[in-house]
């Protein structure tokens, strides 16, 4: 090994690390936090907090993303905010969405819901507030005039308790909230609701209840903004309540149906109504939709996707028909065993009958839903015996509908029978349904 003339040289030597723009560095922090989409993880806002403290030309860009979504679960955070921003005004432009998730339990912290527009200072770009376990009963005097100072795009309340629908309704008028979604607990469900109203702005609505609250709400809700689309999460409360009356209310499907009379005759009148259930295993599984369709003269299309549900077509077939609002389409939900004839008969005659009503003599089509993306893989799972496609098992199950020329299909255009002339599969999964036919034969 060489000699070395003077170590103590060797222990200060620096390396030369290139030096990279700040634009550079910016991107990256771009990138980490997917230009603010996961800003609001902990796994993405403590790397940010660390790289604050690495560079200070990293702190602008940092801080843009930290700022942008602030949650905040106590007073002490909320002063801390408060007194950050007061600091430095400058900072007030990078709020952007506002999640006030109170500690359960403390009364203390259950009031920063109610004191947080009235400590902050003004918030221009605000779009976006999320309020968490917020009881109604307990707000200030001052709570709606408060809010009043926030123009909001989004507006969502999850896990609240409240007494009346307009508590909620007040808010969303407040803060001119354009999408508002609501996931509640009525305190009550014995003593009423109240009128269901969406408010003058809201053209996205959605709430979660059970079918006896949606039954008493619908019939006194009104609309008013325009387009609308407005989504029902359904609880199954109990057993009872599942079996006996979820679903199976004529009326109530009828008061829903209503809302589309009056609005088909304006085409810029847009409505959709999703009705979704809780599912066996957790989650929402789509029920229903019914939507205004302009382009067909004016009229309805309703589609029932799902066979574990299938129960309430008939009873949402019958509601519709005593609303009196002209259908266009009607897209019935797909069976994935039919072999062995229809598992449910009462079921599926009662739906024929359904279809038989008068109000139904002119209606242009009946089909069966198929959803051209999430539900493809179920199609190789269609076990139909003998028969050409589901279609033609479905005209055995409803002869009355078939006789009138529903349910019809060609060889070319059944998606049940050959999907890739359809023309809706990407080709990796045309080229899927090949080699699956050509391992089959």
């Amino acid at each position: 090994m060489p000699a070395v003339s003077n170590p103590g040289a060797i222990a200060h030597t620096s390396t030369a690390f290139p030096l990279l723009p700040i634009e550079v560095w910016e991107t990256i922090i771009d990138h980490m936090c997917d230009y603010g989409r996961y800003v609001s993880y902990p796994e993405v806002r403590q790397p940010l907090a660390a790289c604050m403290l690495v560079c200070k030309s990293w702190g602008p860009r940092c801080r843009r993303y930290l700022l942008g979504s602030v949650k905040l679960k106590n007073r002490s955070q909320l002063d801390t905010l408060v007194e950050q921003l007061l600091r430095a005004p400058w900072l007030c432009d990078f709020v952007e969405n506002l999640y006030l998730s109170p500690i359960p339990g403390s009364l203390i912290d259950h009031s920063l819901v109610c004191l947080a527009p009235l400590h902050l200072p003004p918030l221009k770009n605000l779009k976006c507030v999320q309020i968490d376990g917020f009881d109604f009963s307990l707000r200030l005097p001052n709570f709606y005039w408060a809010y009043r100072q926030f123009h909001l795009d989004k507006l969502y309340l999850y896990d609240f308790t409240y007494t009346r629908f307009s508590e909620v309704t007040q808010l969303a008028v407040a803060t001119r909230a354009i999408e508002l979604y609501a996931h509640g607990t009525a305190r009550t469900r014995s003593a009423g609701t109240g009128a269901l109203s969406f408010g003058m702005h809201a053209h996205e609505v959605g709430y979660t209840m059970d079918w006896k609250s949606l039954a008493a709400a619908s019939e006194t809700w009104h609309r008013h903004s325009s387009p609308f689309y407005f989504e029902l999460r359904l609880l199954r409360v109990s057993a009872s309540d599942d079996d006996a009356a979820f679903g199976r209310d004529t009326a109530t499907w009828a008061r829903i149906a209503s809302v589309f009379r009056g609005h088909l005759d304006e085409p810029d009148d847009s409505v959709t109504i999703v009705i979704r259930a809780e599912g066996s295993y957790g989650g929402f599984d789509e029920l229903c939709t019914i939507s205004t369709e302009h382009g067909e003269g004016n009229s309805l299309v309703v589609r029932f996707n799902g066979m574990g549900n299938l129960f309430i077509v008939p009873y949402a077939l019958r509601g519709i028909s005593q609303s009196r609002s002209k259908v266009h389409t009607v897209e019935l939900p797909a069976a994935y065993s039919a072999k062995y004839g229809p598992t449910d008969v009462e079921t599926w005659s009662a739906i024929d009958e359904a279809l038989a009503h008068p109000h139904f003599s002119t209606l242009p089509v009946c089909d069966i839903y198929f959803d051209r993306t999430s539900e493809y893989h179920r199609y190789l799972g269609h076990d139909i015996g003998d028969y050409g496609c589901l279609h033609e098992v479905y005209r055995e199950w409803l002869p009355r509908t078939a006789s009138r020329g529903l349910l019809a299909c060609t060889v070319n255009t059944c998606m049940f029978r050959n999907p890739i002339s359809v023309c809706v599969f990407p080709i990796s999964v045309a080229l899927f349904v090949l080699i699956s036919n050509y391992m089959q034969h």
